[in-house]
């Protein structure tokens, strides 16, 4: 999952995409193989929402520089 969000950390010169993009499959094998598929899918729900406020900020924070 996580993997393909490797290159839009170049793309779009972004430290969110290059962090979780090595976090998220790494987070997901441990907890995939070590407890219960809903787990699992309650994590991933929590990466999501927590990448896209991370998102959110980094946006943010460009918007600012760009408008100053």
């Amino acid at each position: 999952f996580g993997a393909h969000l490797l290159p839009y950390s170049w793309l779009y010169n972004s430290k969110t995409y290059m962090v979780l993009s090595i976090i998220i499959p790494i987070l997901s094998l441990i907890v995939g193989l070590n407890f219960a598929n809903y787990t699992l899918a309650i994590t991933m729900i929590l990466i999501e929402i927590i990448f896209s406020v991370l998102l959110s900020f980094e946006n943010k924070r460009i918007v600012n520089d760009y408008v100053q």
